[in-house]
């Protein structure tokens, strides 16, 4: 089957909002929108030709091997954000999970 469109994936929440490009499942850039005092702030991550989220897996090794207690290219204030974005969603689409709520 061939499909000439977009079918990437598109998160939004009231802190913000995250847009991953297709193919969702090896994607390649994402991009992570806030809105700190009002305004927007966009963050977009590009990431090499990689099987999955294997570049992030990299990355921790990368940063654990040099003793690192943070990534300085995605600082722990920006996982959770992106985090809290994620909970909301989870919140209105009705996910129920063990020790939440």
């Amino acid at each position: 089957m061939v499909a000439f469109g977009r079918s990437g994936a598109w998160v939004q929440g009231s802190c913000g909002s995250v847009e991953i490009d297709a193919p969702i499942f090896d994607m390649h850039r994402f991009a992570v929108r806030t809105y700190p005092d009002g305004m927007p702030v966009e963050t977009v991550h590009e990431h090499p030709a990689e099987h999955g989220h294997r570049f992030m897996l990299d990355h921790v090794h990368e940063c654990l091997v040099r003793g690192r207690l943070e990534s300085p290219m995605v600082r722990w204030q920006f996982s959770l954000g992106l985090a809290e974005v994620m909970e909301q969603v989870l919140d209105q689409v009705g996910v129920t999970r063990s020790g939440h709520g």
